[in-house]
C-alpha cells in the first residue's frame, strides 16, 4: 500500500519543534539586521528540524542528501552561462545524469544488481541507511540545473538553494516549487498578516482533517482486502470497495499532505503553488493530470513530455503529423514517471496505463472532430454528457491506483475480482 511518507505529527515533541521554528523565524526577521544572517537562520531551522524529525534517518540527509546537494549546486554554477565561455557538448547532460545514478543505486533493486556482478561484493549497499524525500530532490535538482544552465535562473545563492531543496514541510510529498518562484519569497517573506495567518492555520487544520479522519475511515475498507493473503477468495462487491475506498484514502491523505505543506510553509512566509484541485470531477485524462499533483504534472510536461518532443519532431518524416509524436512523448514520459514512483515492475505498469490513456485521449479527441456537432453538443454542454465523461475518468484512473497498491500478480487479482472471475 502506498502512501505519501508521514513527516508531520501530532506528537507534543513534533509540534514544539514546530512552534518554536516559527517563533525563530518571527524574531529573526524583527531583530536581525542582515539579510543574508536571516537567510542562513531560515535555511539551517529546515535542515535542522528534518534532522530531528523521528520518521527521518538523519544519517541519510547528512551522509547522503547533503554532500549530494552541494554537487548539484557546483554542478550549476559551473553550468551558467557566463561571456566568451563555452560550455562542453554534453555538460548538463552528464551533471543531471549525477542526481538520477545516486537515486537509482538508492530506490531501485536492478541498480544494485549492477553494483554487485560488477564489484562481486555481494550484499553491499550503495547507501546503508534509510533515505527518504530523494525522488522530490532528484527532480528538483534536475530543474535547478536546467534552470541555472539556461539562464532561466541567475546567480542563485547557496542559503536561498539549500532552503529549496530541503523546506521542511515540502520535502517529501511536495508541492514542488520552482526555484526562481521560490527565491523571491525567500529572500522577501510575505507579511504574515492576521487574515494570512489565518488561512495558513484553516489549510493546517483541513490538512489535518483529510488525513487523520477522511483517510483513516478509507483505509479499513481499502486495506481488508488488498493486504488479506486469500486475495482470491474476495468477492467482487468487496474488490470494488476496495478500490473506491483506495482512490478516496489517496486523495485525502496526499491532498492534505499538500494542505499542511501549503499552511505551513505560508506561516514561514513562503506561498507554495496548489497541488489538487477536484481532480476527480473531471471529463477526460488530460484534464484529470492537470488538477492532481499539478506541481509534478508540471514539472513532467516541462522537463520530460516537451524535450521528448522536441526531440522526436526533428527525427519525424515530413508531413507525418504530430499526432503520432505526441502520443510517443505521452507514453514515454508517463513510463519515466511510473519509474520514478517506485522498485516495481506495478509502477512502470502504472505509467504506461496512464501514458496510453493520455494517448488515447489525445486520438480521441482528434477523431471526434469528425462527429456531427449534436454530439459535441451533448458531450460538453449537457448535464448527462458531462457526467459520462467523468464517470468514465474516474473509472480509469481510480483502477490504475491498483497496480500502485499491489504488485502485478495480486494486482491481477483483483482486476480479475472485479469482473467475477474466478
Amino acid at each position: 500500500m502506498i502512501l505519501p511518507p508521514r513527516i508531520f505529527s501530532l506528537h507534543g515533541s513534533f509540534l514544539v519543534v514546530f512552534l518554536g521554528m516559527i517563533a525563530l523565524l518571527a524574531a529573526s526577521r524583527r531583530f536581525v539586521k542582515n539579510p543574508a544572517a536571516r537567510e542562513w537562520i531560515f535555511a539551517g531551522s529546515q535542515v535542522a528540524v528534518l534532522l530531528l524529525i523521528v520518521d527521518i534517518d538523519a544519517r541519510g540527509i547528512l551522509f547522503l542528501v547533503l554532500p549530494l546537494l552541494c554537487v548539484v549546486f557546483l554542478m550549476a554554477k559551473a553550468l551558467a552561462p557566463a561571456p566568451g565561455i563555452p560550455r562542453p557538448r554534453g555538460a548538463l547532460a552528464g551533471a543531471i545524469l549525477v542526481p538520477v545514478v545516486v537515486l537509482a543505486f538508492v530506490k531501485y533493486s536492478f541498480a544494485g544488481t549492477i553494483l554487485i556482478r560488477v564489484t562481486g561484493a555481494a550484499g553491499w549497499k550503495f547507501a546503508p541507511f534509510t533515505v527518504v524525500g530523494l525522488s522530490y530532490l532528484v527532480f528538483k535538482a534536475i530543474h535547478f540545473l536546467v534552470d541555472v544552465s539556461s539562464g532561466r535562473v541567475s546567480a542563485p545563492t547557496f542559503r536561498s538553494y539549500l532552503c529549496f531543496m530541503m523546506l521542511f514541510p515540502t520535502y517529501l510529498s511536495g508541492p514542488m516549487d520552482r526555484y526562481g518562484r521560490f527565491r523571491r519569497d525567500f529572500e522577501n517573506p510575505l507579511p504574515l498578516t492576521q487574515d494570512a495567518a489565518a488561512e495558513a492555520c484553516w489549510r493546517i487544520v483541513l490538512g489535518l482533517f483529510k488525513k487523520t479522519v477522511l483517510s483513516a475511515a478509507c483505509a479499513p475498507f481499502a486495506y481488508a482486502a488488498y493486504t488479506t493473503p486469500a486475495l482470491e477468495a474476495i468477492s467482487a462487491g468487496k474488490a470494488w470497495v476496495a478500490v473506491y475506498a483506495y482512490a478516496f484514502l489517496l486523495y485525502f491523505d496526499f491532498s492534505g499532505y499538500s494542505d499542511l505543506a501549503i499552511g505551513s510553509a505560508r506561516l514561514f512566509g513562503i506561498a507554495m503553488p496548489e497541488n489538487f484541485r477536484n481532480p476527480y470531477f473531471k471529463r477526460n485524462i488530460i484534464e484529470f493530470w492537470t488538477s492532481w499533483h499539478i506541481t509534478l504534472s508540471t514539472w513532467l510536461r516541462d522537463y520530460l513530455f516537451v524535450p521528448i518532443g522536441k526531440a522526436l519532431m526533428k527525427r519525424k518524416r515530413r508531413g507525418g503529423g504530430n499526432l503520432p509524436v505526441a502520443s510517443a512523448s505521452y507514453l514515454v514520459t508517463f513510463a519515466i514517471a511510473g519509474i520514478w514512483h517506485g522498485d516495481g515492475w506495478n509502477f512502470l505498469a502504472w505509467g504506461v496505463w496512464h501514458g496510453l490513456g493520455l494517448s488515447a485521449c489525445k486520438v480521441y479527441g482528434e477523431w471526434s472532430r469528425r462527429l456531427p456537432a449534436g454530439y459535441h453538443r451533448f458531450m460538453m454542454d449537457t448535464f448527462p454528457g458531462k457526467a459520462l465523461a467523468t464517470i468514465v475518468t474516474f473509472h480509469f484512473v481510480i483502477l490504475s491506483w491498483t497496480l500502485f497498491a499491489n504488485d502485478l500478480p495480486r494486482a491481477a487479482v483483483v482486476y480479475r475480482r472485479l469482473l467475477g472471475i474466478g
